[in-house]
């Protein structure tokens, strides 16, 4: 008799497939220090997620940066695994490296910045009653709107180009023959030396030239203040009133922090409840 041979199935182990591991999301240096550097500017103004979604960020990840504090991304060499992370003996110096050239990189972009701002200005327009408009206007000239800023200096480029606007290239022109040098003798007595003095001190670049700057127009405004209202002209809840006004238009230099000081002056010197006014961001060539 033959054996017997008996098969059996083999046995099958069933596991439950394993989520997969979600990948960390690095973060360089430079947009670490914009997200910490956007989250302490703008805190309590913009919602956090926001500013993570603008950077390109997962909130996870975004408040893992803000929480750790370091603009500079952290080494993970040395515990992971496989062979491509192992510890980096150049970590350090590279990290130093990266420091450095952020560093410079602020340092270039912050006279960038403020030279901007200067290049920029605002035009402030309201509308107040002719009985308050020059108690709006000194309001504001004393924080330093209406004045107007000094034209650019002409490069050399733009000299040369206003001089021979004809040809590119300069043509040589003969040397002039020369000529017997004449010696001048001027006499000025101490007063007018001192006056002439003062009038060549007088011409500060940076100094600017036209203050006080405004254009003034005439017309009627009208309103209806509602039963909520405080009116300074009129009654709560009362008619339509037709009021003579002033519209000022006046130029404000200096960034957003010289509007903002300007448009705080114009609320405390403005009689009306609410306050009507425009702002308008131009470029200054």
């Amino acid at each position: 008799m033959g054996r017997k041979r008996c098969r059996s199935e083999a046995s099958v182990s069933l596991q439950a497939p394993s989520s997969p591991r979600k990948k960390y999301q690095e973060v360089d240096t430079p947009r670490r220090v914009r997200i910490i550097h956007a989250v302490n500017q703008f805190e309590g103004q913009v919602p956090q997620r926001d500013i993570f979604s603008h950077h390109g960020v997962s909130v996870r990840t975004g408040q893992r940066i803000i929480a750790s504090g370091q603009p500079r991304r952290t080494r993970r060499g040395g515990r992971g695994r496989g062979r491509g992370r192992g510890h980096n003996p150049n970590a350090q110096a590279e990290a130093q490296a990266e420091d450095q050239d952020q560093a410079q990189a602020e340092d270039q972009a912050q006279p960038q910045a403020e030279d901007q701002d200067q290049a920029q200005i605002y035009q402030l327009v309201f509308y107040v009653p002719q009985t308050h408009t020059q108690q709006c206007l000194d309001a504001l000239f004393a924080v330093g709107a209406g004045i107007w800023p000094n034209p650019p200096k002409p490069t050399s480029t733009e000299t040369s180009s206003t001089t021979n606007p004809t040809s590119s290239t300069p043509t040589p022109t003969p040397a002039p023959a020369a000529e017997p040098e004449a010696e001048v003798e001027v006499k000025v007595s101490n007063q007018n030396q001192t006056q002439i003095q003062d009038q060549n001190d007088v011409g500060d670049e940076d100094e600017p030239k036209y203050t006080d700057s405004c254009f003034i127009s005439s017309g009627t405004g009208q309103f209806r203040p509602s039963a909520s209202a405080d009116p300074h002209i009129g009654t709560a809840g009362g008619q339509v009133e037709h009021v003579l006004e002033d519209r000022v238009e006046m130029v404000v230099a200096g960034g957003p922090d010289a509007v903002r000081s300007a448009v705080a002056a114009l609320r405390r010197a403005h009689p009306y409840e609410v306050a009507a006014f425009f702002v308008f961001k131009s470029e200054f060539f």
